[in-house]
């Protein structure tokens, strides 16, 4: 059985991958910070370059999440996710509305179930974290389309 640090990595390594273009294996700065945007870090991304010409590899993510602070600052969707999830990123669409119905409340609308409920789902029927948060980036524009391999 893998280890908390083990399983919080693939989580990591799930929200690099659902952003990057594969073929260049690597995220522009603005990529990046829309990530951590997304993440909730906030508007703020002290801990990464200013230098917008340089790309971030997973290496560099993976770094970056070691920081003090961020792991927590960052931790909103992954928390989410880690209720149900049994050593391995994924969960089912029953398990993610249910998680989200609890953490969101009255603010988790028909719109948000029918996404969910939408998800394309893996062969034993759960949706995979990076897929998850793939299909919300590519709904505001800010992911790679295409499957992740």
């Amino acid at each position: 059985m893998n280890s908390p640090e083990d399983h919080e990595t693939k989580f990591f390594k799930a929200e690099f991958n659902a952003i990057v273009n594969k073929r260049h294996g690597s995220l522009t700065m603005d990529e990046y910070i829309n990530l951590f945007k997304f993440l909730q870090y906030g508007d703020k991304c002290e801990i990464v370059e200013r230098d917008r010409s340089k790309n971030i590899t997973i290496e560099q993510h993976l770094s970056y999440m070691n920081h003090p602070g961020v792991r927590e600052r960052t931790s909103r969707q992954r928390d989410i996710f880690m209720k149900f999830a049994d050593g391995n990123d994924t969960a089912t669409r029953e398990q993610i509305l249910q998680s989200y119905e609890q953490e969101f409340g009255d603010e988790f609308t028909e719109e948000h179930r029918g996404k969910i409920n939408n998800l394309p789902i893996d062969g034993d029927g759960k949706v995979t974290y990076e897929v998850f948060l793939r299909n919300y980036l590519l709904e505001r524009g800010q992911a790679v389309a295409g499957p992740s391999c």
